[in-house]
């Protein structure tokens, strides 16, 4: 049984059983003690090449950070004409932004969506 504690303390990797000190490296490269592997450029780009979007976007806004429980993430703003489009063509274009974020990078992505004509998006 795993019974090594999974803090990344001195005291834990020394006090675990041979063997599970390659698995605690594995799991740290896997955490949020890994570093930020997110090419915004290279995601906003993508996303500008995509066809056929349920609805029209003007530019797409990409940020890379750390989300509340510090795990690394993308943050992704699709700035649309049509503000008053229905709930299910913009949940429809957030699923599309998250699957190309995540098939780019791995990582969960917050999509929003603004009208073009807003002014005040923080990026």
């Amino acid at each position: 049984p795993r019974s090594c504690s999974r803090r990344f303390t001195v005291r834990s990797l020394t006090s675990c059983p041979a063997g599970l000190y390659s698995d605690l490296n594995t799991v740290a490269a896997e955490s949020s003690l890994a570093p930020m592997v997110a090419d915004t450029a290279s995601i906003r780009t993508q996303l500008e090449e995509l066809h056929d979007l349920p609805t029209p976007v003007r530019s797409w806004l990409v940020e890379e950070g750390v989300d509340a429980t510090d795990d690394p993430a993308v943050w992704v703003w699709a700035l649309i004409e049509q503000v008053d489009a229905d709930p299910e063509t913009l949940n429809r274009l957030k699923v599309i932004a998250r699957e190309v974020v995540h098939h780019t990078t791995g990582l969960w992505a917050y999509v929003l969506i603004r009208g073009a004509d807003e002014t005040e998006v923080t990026a």
